[in-house]
């Protein structure tokens, strides 16, 4: 499944997914099936929105298939709440290449009256998304604003926004403890663990080989 999905990951524009007999070229190596099967389960998982529709041949057609917050965080492309200013595999992800750089222009270059104007007629894929960017700052209450017909109003960065434009310092055992907590991943804590303690190690062991070689 995750493979499917992940050529999703962006993917946000308007768009029908034709799954035939054949392999879809989008999905390599997989079979129509396969993918249909696939995001079948994403979606009664809560991973995927989208509408399903078959025909009265093998022809299976997918509208708007994109993945949900749930999605994003499931691959790994969106870091776990609160922990957005810890390293992760999302740095090079949907959280780093489109959330992120949508977080740093909303603090940068505030939009005119704090109206960000949403889907309309002609948008490019680019814009798109953006847009589903700047939705997804909303629903992890990174950024606020109402929405409303023709965009987001109001739009401003939340204090939980700005601690991850501009994070505070944390000693490298707290960090290790918040990345624990999270699920992230072994090396993460790992590495705060060690720059907590090499130093400590460092010096006990030089104090250690003195000794012996005395």
């Amino acid at each position: 499944m995750d493979i499917t999905l992940r050529v999703l990951v962006g993917r946000d524009w308007p768009t029908a997914l034709s799954l035939e007999p054949d392999v879809d070229p989008d999905f390599e190596g997989m079979s129509a099936h396969e993918v249909d099967a696939a995001l079948r389960e994403a979606l009664d998982q809560g991973l995927l929105d989208g509408e399903r529709k078959t025909f009265a041949g093998p022809e299976v057609l997918w509208s708007n298939p994109r993945l949900r917050m749930e999605g994003l965080e499931h691959l790994g492309e969106w870091p776990p709440s609160g922990g957005e200013h810890l390293p992760g595999p999302w740095d090079d992800g949907y959280w780093g290449q489109c959330a992120l750089p949508a977080l740093n222009g909303l603090a940068e270059n505030p939009p005119p009256g704090g109206f960000v104007f949403g889907p309309e007629g002609g948008m490019s894929d680019e814009e798109w998304v953006g847009w589903y960017a700047v939705l997804r700052l909303l629903d992890r209450r990174l950024i606020d604003g109402d929405l409303e017909q023709g965009g987001l109003s109001e739009a401003r960065l939340t204090a939980a926004g700005m601690r991850v434009l501009d994070p505070p310092h944390r000693e490298p055992l707290s960090a290790a403890a918040i990345a624990l907590r999270q699920g992230n991943k072994a090396d993460a804590t790992i590495a705060a663990v060690e720059e907590a303690l090499g130093g400590r190690l460092s010096g006990l062991a030089r104090k250690f080989f003195d000794v012996s070689a005395a």
